[in-house]
């Protein structure tokens, strides 16, 4: 009896490319604890003379495109952490990749290994998004700045699940991105200059913590168009090599504009850097709570940031001040304030403050798209 040899999914690729594809979808790879087996593999599929490696533990998919010599098309999927290794280990910059019967053969100029694997056809499905629903494309670099700006100020709750992400909706023709924690609130506005959609309805939903997470990390060095589709449930983020479909945070986002206070009884407004550095000096004597106290005095010609421990110390920072109307005194977690002060990357800031137990605002003339808002700690 003949036994048939089945051979196909013939390439030459740069291991720089194969690297750059490998660390791209990395966390998209299932774990120990992965439903399936082939979950921790990794997809390669060669097809109409595209290379791209695919990588999903069915909450996220992970695609890259890479460019090389393509000999024969196909598809096959070998366990990730041992190809990776492999790839990262070599020190020869062109490899060939073959698959032949139940293996991927890895071969450079001194090298040779035959990894086995599983055939394509368990791998899940890669979900198609409707471009019908929403569509939308932004330079990356402004989304991926945006998504930083407001990012931080959100935390996974297990009791609040819907205010676990980041919030996208219409704003008055632009698109807002809106992050809390019920402690603080992050916004940041992009105008209409900074997208276009297809969509002829208000846009809303809620990309998960993760999702933001990954997307900053595959997308980093990325530069040019970004498309986002969306449609029931799913979000596909797309660039000219990479791709990346998620879930989306289940439940509707809360009203946040209700805790926007619309008017202030005090804002004093300094220098961001000089605060930033005043408020990371009064975190090495606050107390066990992170409390922190800034106030302007009867004088109103410095704001004072203040802090103590009982078996520290304490201290008092004065930054001068432009302020206008009453003296206050507002006690803060330094974290929250920290976080805030960072988006505004050192420019000048104004602090709007409505009384020791109302909600207080970031804002700054150089960010005129940006809002924090940050709750007080009660005295």
């Amino acid at each position: 009896m003949t036994t048939t040899t089945t051979k196909d999914l013939k390439i030459i690729v740069l291991r720089s490319k194969l690297l750059e594809a490998l660390s791209s979808v990395q966390t998209s790879v299932g774990g120990d604890q992965a439903s399936l087996p082939i979950l921790k593999n990794v997809l390669i599929r060669v097809t109409d003379g595209r290379i791209v490696f695919t990588a999903t533990d069915l909450d996220l998919v992970a695609e890259h495109t890479v460019s090389g010599k393509v000999s024969k098309g196909g598809e096959f999927t070998v366990p990730f952490h041992v190809f990776y290794e492999i790839v990262k280990n070599l020190m020869s910059e062109r490899i060939t990749l073959e698959r032949i019967d139940n293996a991927l053969h890895i071969v450079t100029d001194n090298y040779e290994a035959q990894v086995y694997g599983q055939g394509a056809k368990d791998f899940p499905i890669v979900p198609s998004i409707d471009a019908s629903h929403v569509a939308l494309t932004f330079d990356v670099g402004v989304f991926r700045e945006a998504l930083s700006q407001v990012a931080f100020a959100t935390q996974y709750s297990d009791i609040r699940p819907e205010i676990s992400g980041v919030y996208v909706h219409s704003d008055d023709g632009g698109l807002a991105l809106v992050a809390t924690d019920s402690f603080r609130l992050a916004k940041r506005v992009l105008s209409s200059k900074s997208f276009s959609t297809t969509s002829q309805k208000d846009i809303s939903f809620t990309l998960p913590i993760r999702t933001i997470s990954d997307f900053s990390r595959i997308f980093t060095q990325e530069s040019g168009e970004l498309k986002l589709l969306v449609d029931s449930g799913q979000a596909l983020f797309e660039t000219e090599s990479r791709r990346v479909i998620s879930r989306l945070v289940e439940g509707g986002f809360p009203d946040y504009t209700q805790i926007i206070p619309q008017e202030f009884r005090s804002e004093a407004k300094v220098d961001g850097k000089e605060l930033f550095h005043a408020v990371k000096i009064a975190s090495s004597l606050s107390g066990k709570t992170n409390d922190m106290v800034i106030e302007v005095g009867g004088n109103k010609k410095f704001l004072e940031i203040r802090s103590s421990e009982s078996a520290l110390g304490e201290n008092v920072y004065k930054i001068p001040a432009k302020v206008s109307g009453d003296a206050f005194s507002v006690i803060f977690n330094w974290r929250y304030v920290l976080d805030g002060l960072k988006a505004y990357e050192g420019s000048e800031v104004g602090i709007q403050v409505g009384g020791a137990d109302k909600p207080a605002a970031l804002r700054s003339p150089s960010h005129p798209h940006l809002l924090y808002i940050v709750m007080p700690i009660k005295g």
